[in-house]
């Protein structure tokens, strides 16, 4: 296995552990749970550390590609931009949990205003870890390129 796989095997799980997070953290905020709400921002902590994992294989996951035919520089660049960008944010929705979870234990309360602010920075998080795992996609997949853009321009390839 090479750095290309293990980016492939874990570029799924920001996404996926962001959605269930949310989901998870809103259930509580709304019913007033604090063992869900507890649960939700575990489970941004542990996401935000897969989705730090995952970035880190981009960069190594990218070198190997780019010998592939048909690679396209112009695909890789918009997908690694959006990451440059989610990454940030999923490092403040983590940390905002991080000290959440860290009022949690020592003063047995979490502010419900940090509570929201956690929600409105990770909805902002997962829109946009799902429009980069969406620009990661089309790295590899010609089928969710569009008609417009099913193959490389000339000159684009092997770049």
């Amino acid at each position: 296995m090479n750095a290309a796989h293990f980016h492939l095997m874990l570029n799924h799980f920001p996404l996926i552990g962001f959605f269930f997070s949310f989901l998870i953290l809103v259930l509580g905020f709304i019913s007033k749970n604090e063992s869900y709400v507890r649960a939700g921002l575990f489970m941004f902590v542990l996401s935000g550390v897969l989705s730090v994992v995952t970035f880190l294989t981009g960069e190594p996951a990218e070198k190997i590609i780019e010998q592939s035919s048909g690679f396209s520089e112009k695909l890789v660049e918009a997908h690694e931009e959006a990451a440059e960008l989610v990454i940030w944010f999923i490092g403040a929705t983590s940390l905002l949990s991080a000290a959440a979870l860290y009022f949690s234990f020592i003063k047995k309360n979490i502010p419900r205003a940090l509570v929201f602010g956690i929600m409105a920075v990770a909805a902002i998080s997962l829109i946009d870890t799902a429009r980069t795992n969406n620009l990661g996609g089309k790295i590899s997949h010609p089928e969710v390129r569009g008609p417009s853009s099913a193959q490389p321009s000339p000159g684009e390839e092997s770049k």
